[in-house]
């Protein structure tokens, strides 16, 4: 695992942009399972609403095969994230009476949260070496690229109202 974040992690730094944290990486991934299986909903007056969704791949700029490798990697990078915070759903809980009782964290819990928190980068940085094998390193980087640019905004246009 150490050797899969350092990888990354030079390779960002090879290529001169700056890396991109693991939470940006599962904030992508979490909107684009999403994406997978997500009708749109919702009647106005009885009357199903006239509205188009992008394709994936004509958001991302890639193609429907490289769009549908994504798909299937997304959901289960979030399935193994919130496996592993249903495991730590107690830990930190337990951090939070300790601060409340006593204004603090012990150290113990403390080192327990970073750990749980290494997990998750690893897990997430897992997903992301197995997206770029998937897709190649071009549209690896086109990839990086979008999400820098898209972090903190939403990856994915809403669904939009078709034109009468």
């Amino acid at each position: 695992m150490l050797f899969l974040l350092v990888g990354l992690a030079f390779q960002t730094a090879a290529t001169g942009a700056p890396a991109i944290e693991p939470a940006t990486y599962l904030d992508f991934f979490h909107e684009t399972a999403r994406q997978v299986d997500n009708p749109i909903h919702g009647y106005l007056n009885g009357i199903p609403p006239e509205v188009t969704k992008p394709a994936v791949s004509d958001i991302l700029g890639i193609s429907h095969e490289e769009a549908g490798k994504l798909l299937q990697i997304a959901p289960l990078c979030v399935a193994d994230i919130d496996r592993l915070e249903e495991q730590g759903r107690a830990l930190i809980f337990r951090s939070r009476l300790e601060r409340a009782d006593t204004g603090q964290i012990s150290e113990a819990t403390s080192e327990r949260l970073k750990e749980l928190e290494a997990r998750r980068a690893a897990i997430v940085l897992t997903h992301v070496q197995q997206m770029k094998i998937a897709l190649g390193e071009s549209t690896f980087r086109h990839l990086e690229d979008y999400i820098r640019v898209h972090a903190g905004h939403g990856f994915f246009p809403a669904a939009v109202q078709k034109p009468i």
